[in-house]
């Protein structure tokens, strides 16, 4: 176990997430030219409190469900970001949706959350993560990082051995949420989390213990060895 010392923060965090049409999330910076008729836009607002939910006018239906899937889990675990969790658990969260299509129908109630949404941006850096409050220093202790976990893939087999690793992990986890960008990312409600990369012709492991990780690579040894 490793000792670590490091800062405790009552900051208030506001994090700007745009969601794409397979409802996988990219941190953006914070604009008001994102709030655009083709854009799904989700705000993590800890100050206040809220996770606001934009859906631009010329997504599909289905996208504004997914959509709406994505920040119904935001308001309840948040988003890991930078190391940090913003938002969740943490901080009690309220949704607040705003639906283009309602306003351009003349929707009074839907332009209202519009307008304070906007008033609430107002003046705030274009940053990724913006931060807001006081910090003061603590101390605590954490556990030292299981190393990465690596096994040799023919290249024939990558994309096979990541979908046998997902899967053997959400058999582990049950329920949990799972970001694609250049790497799998996939996070439990208690805040376990699960990476699986690939390098050249290897795929890279990372699980809380070396049980879980031990497991993920038996499995994934099983169909392509």
């Amino acid at each position: 176990m490793k000792k670590e010392e490091y800062r405790m923060s009552s900051v208030f965090h506001i994090l700007t997430l745009e969601i794409d049409s397979h409802a996988s999330l990219t941190p953006v910076k914070l604009s008001k030219k994102l709030f655009s008729p083709d854009k799904l836009i989700a705000i993590i607002d800890e100050e206040l409190g809220r996770v606001w939910l934009w859906l631009g006018s010329k997504r599909r239906r289905v996208e504004k469900i997914k959509a709406r899937q994505v920040a119904s889990f935001l308001k309840t675990y948040g988003y890991t970001y930078d190391k940090n969790t913003i938002g969740g658990a943490k901080t009690k969260m309220q949704l607040i949706e705003i639906d283009e299509s309602k306003i351009l129908e003349g929707d009074s109630e839907e332009a209202k959350k519009k307008n304070e949404l906007m008033k609430r941006i107002e003046g705030l850096p274009e940053k990724i993560l913006i931060k807001l409050g006081e910090t003061v220093e603590e101390t605590t202790t954490a556990t030292e990082a299981i190393p990465e976990k690596k096994i040799e893939v023919s290249e024939g087999k990558m994309t096979l051995a990541k979908g046998i690793a997902i899967l053997k992990v959400l058999e582990l986890v049950k329920t949990a949420y799972i970001e694609a960008n250049d790497k799998i990312r996939i996070e439990t409600p208690d805040g376990k989390k699960y990476i699986i990369e690939t390098a050249e012709n290897k795929i890279i492991i990372k699980a809380p213990t070396e049980s879980e990780q031990e497991k993920i690579l038996e499995e994934v040894n099983r169909y392509i060895g």
